[in-house]
């Protein structure tokens, strides 16, 4: 069971248009089912999604490019923006998110249930790194960035599930052994 906390919360309505979009900022390195559970709470709700890259140099920490995360999420959720409930989109890097008093939005934090709260990039970020499965590793990228979708849409075919593996690692083998690499 997820909590929904409110940081703050809307004392009236400031906008006139008729679309607004709930807004997730973060480098989704690699985009996983938990980022995918976090996404669905608003969409579950009827709402659209701003799903925002932060433009980060690749690293150990953030080792896709902005462009390959880009590619990532705008596959997995190609209905959800075809429909216009999603829209992804790539901004600066930042430093904080700040807001003013009354602003005519509100401030969210979804607390996940412990199965989704356990899933960690890092953590599957480092089972890549010790199979060779990161960009700059043993694919080159035009590769990884084909497996990264076929691994993007297997997601999507089980998302947010008990019994889904949530890492690469599990997925990839079975694609190995499939395809003989």
């Amino acid at each position: 069971m997820s909590t929904k906390n409110y940081i703050a919360k809307a004392d009236k309505k400031t906008s006139s248009t008729k679309i607004q979009y709930s807004m997730f900022v973060g480098r989704w390195q690699p985009l996983h089912a938990g980022h995918k559970w976090l996404f669905s709470q608003a969409l579950e709700e009827g709402k659209n999604v701003l799903i925002c890259i932060r433009d980060v140099e690749p690293d150990e920490r953030n080792p896709y490019t902005t462009d390959e995360v880009l590619v990532n999420i705008s596959t997995f959720y190609r209905a959800e923006i075809y429909e216009g409930r999603v829209k992804v989109m790539v901004i600066p890097d930042i430093e904080s998110v700040n807001y003013g008093r009354g602003v005519g939005y509100d401030v969210i934090e979804w607390v996940p249930p412990g199965y989704i709260a356990e899933i960690s990039a890092t953590k599957i970020r480092e089972e890549l790194k010790e199979r060779g499965e990161l960009p700059n590793g043993s694919f080159d990228d035009q590769i990884w960035i084909e497996k990264s979708i076929e691994y993007s849409e297997y997601l999507r075919s089980n998302i947010i599930t008990e019994d889904v593996p949530h890492t690469f690692k599990d997925w990839y083998e079975q694609i190995k052994k499939d395809a003989k690499i």
